[in-house]
């Protein structure tokens, strides 16, 4: 009887032991000052993303707040600008206009090409317009979202891109597009192979004429990810794809 009473009082010790103990909370950054990170850390627990040695933590201030960003060593001169950016932009003056006066239709003479970036829905709405002699023949655009913006052009850290929005937006998407102006076309063919080859096998001759004529740039459309150039179309009056997905 006194053995059963002593394992009941054991195995009761056990129990509370166990119920009491505080689980020990995973390391991350959310939880941890920034600066302080160690190797090993989860800094994007959706991503499963862990900082390594191959990343460092850059520092911005905003309204007296400073913010740390971390970003693979690799794309520190996203960067280089950043700050300087952040000391002349406003919170009332948060959009961007630019217009580039080149030949993009091939024809020798300056289109009027259209950067107008401004926010919609909180997410910046980018448009790219093209008119050649008073007429639009070009118009595209993308609504930026925040996680994609991240990845792609803060350094995967999309916490840090979140506390410095908006101007983390317009910044993004200032250098990401705010050109669309591409390269002169030339008579180099290697580059329009896949146009020439695969999409044209047909008109080959004719495009290959039309390409070694061409007297303009290709623009870009917009696409986060793998943008196609495209090159002016005499014929069918429009963009095509030249190269690219």
């Amino acid at each position: 009887m006194k053995n059963i009473s002593r394992l009941l009082a054991i195995l009761l010790f056990v129990t509370v032991g166990s119920c009491s103990k505080v689980p020990e909370r995973p390391k991350n950054v959310s939880n941890s000052n920034r600066e302080s990170i160690q190797i090993g850390d989860t800094i994007d627990a959706e991503h499963f993303r862990v900082f390594e040695t191959t990343d460092t933590v850059l520092s911005f201030q905003k309204n007296g707040k400073i913010t740390k960003v971390i970003v693979p060593k690799r794309s520190t001169n996203q960067f280089t600008d950043f700050q300087e950016f952040l000391d002349r932009c406003s919170a009332d003056s948060l959009s961007y206009d630019d217009l580039e006066l080149t030949d993009v239709t091939g024809d020798g003479y300056d289109d009027s090409c259209i950067t107008r970036i401004h926010f919609r829905f909180q997410l910046p709405f980018i448009e790219h317009i093209v008119f050649t002699q008073g007429r639009r023949i070009f118009y595209d655009t993308l609504l930026l979202e925040d996680g994609v913006a991240a990845m792609e052009y803060f350094g995967e850290d999309e916490s840090a891109y979140l506390a410095l929005k908006p101007y983390s937006s317009l910044y993004v998407a200032e250098h990401g597009f705010g050109s669309f102006v591409g390269d002169r076309v030339s008579g180099n063919l290697n580059i329009a192979d896949q146009f020439l080859n695969g999409t044209h096998p047909n008109e080959k001759s004719y495009w290959i004429n039309y390409i070694q004529n061409y007297k303009g740039h290709w623009i870009w459309n917009l696409a986060v990810i793998s943008p196609s150039g495209l090159i002016w179309d005499s014929r069918s009056k429009e963009f095509i794809i030249y190269w690219g997905p």
